[in-house]
């Protein structure tokens, strides 16, 4: 069991920009902040120190805003 990430566009239109959220595949449930995009969720789970399940959605988006601070060019951490 595990954190996948779920990558989509709003309402399933083509042409939306796309973004990404963090799913927990044992309890079927998204959770935490709004990704830009898949790379974007997945470097931020490379960057955070734990299981993101662990933090309340509140923590998470703290530790996104600290992650985006210090990779503001979305580089490859």
């Amino acid at each position: 069991m595990s954190v996948s990430i779920l990558e989509g566009t709003e309402g399933g239109v083509p042409d939306a920009e796309t973004r990404a959220v963090l799913y927990c595949n044992t309890s079927d449930t998204a959770f935490g902040p709004l990704f830009d995009d898949y790379h974007d969720a997945a470097r931020f789970l490379r960057w955070v120190p734990d299981d993101p399940r662990r933090y309340t959605d509140d923590e998470l988006e703290t530790k996104y805003a600290a992650y985006r601070t210090q990779h503001p060019g979305r580089d490859d951490v």
